[in-house]
């Protein structure tokens, strides 16, 4: 018989993963006691069952997953109106330090419910993707009921080697991300350095990457503009591996929860460091639109009835593309601009002719469109900044 579980919160992650449990028969519930709208169509589309929360005990497990300020928080609030509940188990799969991770299995000393430290790598379940969850803790018990969850859907990696227990994932899921979410900000830092020296500056450090390292320009188009709206999230994580590193060496990630904030405040405020970083992103369209509209207005532009933010910002990655010195580059740009804005004017483009590299994303995924690059002046015209 499949095993009831809580899932808390329905965000991405938490909405993802339940989905992932109901598709295996699992009941799973949850509670939306001061959600957002966005959250409560998250939990309706993935099958969470919304209940009072002091009936969450009531499930043989308990999934913390939600931002990582909030989890000590969560597991307290459990203990108050769960605690009498009979040996449920909490797996807390939260961003934090071993240090966190410990205090927070401390609250469940003394209890009936069982604790299990988890450390999640990867995104949101989708199709036939899964993340892993790393699991460790010093109830062995506890710890191999929640790898039978691999048998409903989850990708569990529990860690039993000597010295492994309550810190032992978190340790490890700190380590990850300090690797990947580290790597994301000395990118952001130094473009937006580079910008603030001038943004001659940037175009030639985008040229020198592009003709040296190609690797991390793809790595950058890939994982800034992902990171944007998370930023805010990201800023309490940073804070939690600085302790976990500990030191000097820690304060590492106290100035990149700092570059995080600013991120977020940039998001919030003028704009300008993420029109910075999407006029760097060769994929630039895929930071959030509304975001991108907002840098818009508070520049005062005016946009064309034709144009999105998208479109704009396209535009201004184009224009270090030189249109006018020859029809080859001219293509790229207007195939680009053609099949990110949808602007139906024909084109017909050199077959054999390769695109740069530069554009090799769009032409793979948007092949079929062509258009005449008589009109990439036009064009630019009719979208200007």
């Amino acid at each position: 018989m499949a095993p009831t579980i809580a899932v808390i919160a329905a965000g991405a992650m938490g909405a993802g993963v339940a989905k992932r449990l109901a598709a295996f028969g699992v009941t799973v519930k949850t509670n939306l006691d001061n959600r957002s709208e966005a959250s409560r169509r998250r939990a309706q589309d993935a099958g969470m069952q919304d209940i009072p929360f002091h009936q969450l005990g009531s499930c043989d497990f308990m999934l913390s997953i939600l931002p990582p300020s909030d989890a000590f928080a969560l597991a307290e609030k459990y203990i108050k109106e769960c605690g009498s509940a009979t040996s449920p188990i909490y797996v807390d799969c939260n961003a934090v330090s071993p240090e966190t991770a410990l205090k927070i299995g401390g609250l469940f000393k003394g209890t009936s419910i069982k604790f299990v430290d988890a450390g999640i790598i990867g995104g949101p379940p989708k199709g036939e993707y899964n993340p892993t969850f790393y699991a460790s803790g010093d109830d062995h018990d506890a710890l191999r009921s929640f790898e039978g969850l691999a048998e409903v859907g989850l990708k569990i990696s529990a860690l039993r080697d000597e010295g492994a227990g309550i810190g032992s994932a978190s340790a490890l899921k700190m380590s990850y991300a300090g690797i990947t979410k580290g790597t994301t900000a000395l990118f952001t830092t130094m473009i937006l350095a580079a910008y603030q020296s001038s943004p001659a500056t940037a175009d030639a450090l985008l040229n020198e990457l592009h003709a040296s390292q190609p690797a991390f320009l793809k790595r950058i188009t890939n994982v800034i503009p992902p990171m944007v709206p998370k930023a805010q999230r990201w800023v309490f994580e940073m804070q939690e591996i600085a302790s976990f590193v500990s030191g000097e060496e820690g304060q590492t990630y106290n100035g990149v929860a700092k570059l995080y904030e600013r991120i977020a405040r940039s998001e919030k405020g003028d704009g300008r460091d993420i029109e910075n970083l999407a006029q760097f992103s060769p994929l630039l369209p895929r930071i959030p639109s509304t975001r991108l509209r907002r840098v818009a207005h508070t520049q005062h532009r005016q946009p064309h009835p034709l144009r999105t933010a998208a479109e704009t910002h396209l535009l201004v990655c184009a224009r270090r593309i030189p249109p006018y010195q020859g029809a080859h580059s001219g293509a790229n740009v207007a195939e680009e601009l053609y099949a990110i804005i949808d602007l139906k004017i024909p084109f017909e483009h050199d077959q054999n002719r390769p695109l740069s590299s530069r554009h090799q994303p769009c032409r793979q995924s948007f092949s079929p469109r062509v258009y005449r690059c008589a009109q990439w002046r036009s064009i630019a015209q009719t979208v200007r900044l």
